[in-house]
């Protein structure tokens, strides 16, 4: 028999979400069959697993040493070494953790192995029990700006719930070629082609696409450019990129995008602000400064 104090990070998972990653290599079915047959307890009674657990809780296994052993497997080791950078940590609380993303680093990790801000958010704050830490929403590779991560089970699921359900408020700052004149909602439809990894627009409803929506603001103009600040009121991926390159606007150095070669070494498109629900952070707001490429074109 195995018994686990449930701790703070922990709280708010279900009983059977905890049993599942305290044994990763059983399956749901296995776990509903311990839990029928009192192998699991919570508190020292039987559960469906449907319990929210609560700091302090105890869980029991009463299996031997050999099938805990067998369903519990491997950890994955967290093999990066370097944490986020403190400098670029805009808010931190037990719960929650907004960060600042360079461009060029990996939101998540992909087949090439590089290090990403999961990585290094893991490297940071370590694994409690059965909680990993994780972001909450990506950004493109070249895309900078705002990542939110959980930092604790309860954190990790409303931020999850309120990406979900539209209620985060994101923004973000966008150089375009041209003279951008459409400002307002900008209503579309688009479907992201994995083989070639770009999001294509449609004007009209088709088969596969996707209705999408971005509230664009005109910040200024010149030069034959424009600063717009862009809302996400759906969230796909590109969607920003790809619909100002099919209004006839893509975003400076956004290759991808039919932009035009020029000094921009990336597509100069950056998440500075998000503003919460009441329900999360009693609705602040925070920003993240433009990065220095991005200053520099401006000026």
């Amino acid at each position: 028999m195995k018994e686990f104090i449930i701790s703070e990070k922990e709280e708010g998972m279900t009983l059977i979400r905890y049993s599942t990653k305290m044994l990763p290599d059983a399956g749901q079915g296995m776990i509903r069959k311990f839990l029928r047959n009192k192998n699991i307890e919570l508190n020292g009674r039987k559960s469906n697993g449907s319990d929210r657990l609560k700091s302090g809780d105890r869980i029991s296994f009463f299996l031997s040493e050999e099938t805990f052993d067998k369903f519990h497997g491997s950890s994955k080791a967290i093999t990066c070494t370097k944490p986020l950078e403190k400098a670029r940590i805009i808010y931190e609380d037990s719960d929650y953790l907004i960060y600042d993303k360079d461009a060029g680093l990996l939101s998540q990790s992909d087949i090439s192995g590089e290090i990403s801000v999961n990585d290094m958010l893991l490297s940071y704050a370590g694994k409690t029990g059965t909680f990993t830490p994780s972001i909450c929403n990506r950004l493109d590779r070249n895309t900078s700006g705002i990542i939110l991560c959980g930092l604790s089970a309860k954190g990790l699921a409303a931020l999850d719930e309120a990406i979900r359900d539209r209620r985060i408020k994101k923004y973000y700052l966008c150089i375009c070629e041209g003279i951008f004149e459409k400002e307002g909602k900008a209503r579309f439809f688009l479907k992201k082609d994995e083989t070639t990894n770009t999001a294509l627009i449609s004007d009209i409803p088709k088969q596969g696409f996707d209705p999408v929506e971005t509230d664009f603001r005109i910040i200024k103009t010149g030069g034959g450019f424009s600063l717009l600040e862009a809302e996400l009121i759906t969230g796909k991926p590109h969607q920003i990129r790809a619909t100002l390159s099919h209004m006839g606007h893509p975003i400076v150095g956004d290759i991808k995008y039919k932009a035009k070669k020029g000094p921009a070494k990336r597509q100069l498109l950056h998440a500075h602000r998000v503003i919460f629900p009441e329900d999360i952070l009693d609705g602040s707001e925070f920003t993240a400064d433009c990065p220095e490429d991005m200053q520099s074109f401006i000026k």
